[in-house]
């Protein structure tokens, strides 16, 4: 049996920063992150992905796409400008399988170009005239290796403004994190570092496949969240035994109640 030795974890100062210490961060922002109960630095890290994004391959134009998020690589055959309504831009674009209407709303997203080639990230919809895809993000061919994490979010914030400020987050966890665990704790449930799964849950490589909840990285943080609860609820108990007032009376210690019977793990 493996025991936990006694350690006094130091506090790192830097990841209890205001989130409005990080670059990019005004009132407005900081405002939005408060809505998700995002304050600090550190409570970037535990901002945990919903899902992924794998925009690293490139897939060929067909109806079996219909409701997925690709990336598809096209050339624009016709563009307009749309003066009424919401839409700002509509373009056809194809590729050697097939072709797609892609629509633009609003000010923002790339103004395609007839007779230039895209690479595209969004989701494959039908329409009324084949395959659509609407407010399509464009992709730099540099940002092609990239496992892309989608986070809870909130009205007005970006999904790229969050992961902007997750990786300024990991940059301070590089230097600032502590490592509560023990090795042979780690070693013993096949466990990484903190910082380890931190990286591979928020920054993925594309190499080592897009991160599921059954892997270590995940059994780690709710590993940590767990000993996080266990060490509240033991310093807690521990509080009441030094200041709580004695009982006329009674000798010895009051069992305090357990979890057993209530609703807290149901919370």
């Amino acid at each position: 049996m493996v025991k936990i030795a006694a350690q006094q974890r130091s506090v790192p100062q830097k990841l209890h920063l205001p989130v409005d210490s990080l670059a990019g961060v005004g009132p407005r922002v900081a405002a939005q992150l408060a809505r998700l109960s995002i304050e600090s630095i550190g409570d970037l890290l535990w901002h945990l992905p919903l899902r992924y994004e794998n925009r690293g391959q490139i897939v060929p134009l067909g109806y079996h796409l219909i409701g997925q998020s690709v990336l598809i690589h096209v050339t624009i055959a016709e563009a307009k400008s749309l003066m009424r309504g919401k839409a700002r831009q509509v373009a056809q674009g194809y590729d050697d399988a097939g072709s797609i209407t892609l629509w633009q709303f609003g000010r923002f997203g790339p103004t395609l170009q007839t007779g230039q080639s895209y690479l595209l990230f969004g989701e494959v919809r039908e329409g009324a005239s084949g395959l659509e895809m609407a407010q399509p993000e464009l992709i730099q061919s540099a940002q092609l290796e990239a496992i892309v994490p989608i986070y809870p979010s909130t009205e007005g914030l970006s999904q790229s403004k969050l992961r902007t400020l997750v990786v300024q987050a990991l940059r301070v966890a590089l230097h600032d994190l502590d490592e509560c665990l023990p090795a042979p704790i780690r070693q013993r449930f096949g466990w990484p570092t903190l910082l380890a799964a931190l990286q591979r849950i928020h920054a993925p490589v594309l190499a080592d496949g897009v991160p599921t909840r059954d892997e270590p990285a995940f059994a780690r943080m709710i590993g940590e969240e767990l000993l996080a609860h266990l060490l509240t609820k033991s310093g807690f108990r521990a509080t009441i035994i030094r200041t709580g007032p004695a009982l006329s009376g009674i000798a010895g210690p009051i069992a305090l109640p357990s979890d057993k019977g209530t609703n807290a793990s149901a919370r």
